[in-house]
């Protein structure tokens, strides 16, 4: 089993509003996405083959923290084509293990950097085994 950070879309490019409603679209669907141009191969769907039954994904909203812990299912990436520009089409289902409602309540980077940790610097960053986010052990 391996762990894996994964970034929510980018509250700079898409708005804070708008990234509120894609992680609770997300979470009530139990996904994670990725779009990187949403055509039907390539990087977007590659970047979610690199998750196996059983990894971790920690899931990283920019500019508010860590919100989610999922496990990846081991199902294959579902590609929904959206007319809509900010919409991601790759689409992979998980287990939630543990998530926030609100992004206000994600573990800040401060905490996770002052709990020994890093904050991702990639969309599917892998991480150590042993991992610690703020406080919680996860």
């Amino acid at each position: 089993m391996a762990s894996y950070w994964h970034i929510l879309k980018s509250t700079k490019r898409f708005g804070t509003d708008r990234v509120h409603r894609i992680w609770h679209e997300e979470r009530a669907d139990a996904v994670v996405t990725v779009g990187y141009g949403n055509q039907p191969t390539g990087p977007g769907r590659d970047k979610l083959l690199k998750y196996r039954a059983g990894d971790r994904i920690i899931v990283y909203a920019p500019g508010f923290g860590a919100v989610a812990v999922a496990e990846a299912t081991g199902a294959t990436p579902e590609y929904r084509p959206s007319p809509a520009p900010d919409t991601h089409a790759h689409r992979l289902p998980v287990r939630w293990r543990a998530t926030v409602h609100r992004l206000d309540d994600a573990v800040p980077a401060h905490a996770i950097r002052r709990a020994g940790g890093y904050v991702p610097r990639s969309l599917a960053m892998k991480l150590a085994d042993d991992v610690r986010i703020g406080s919680r052990s996860w």
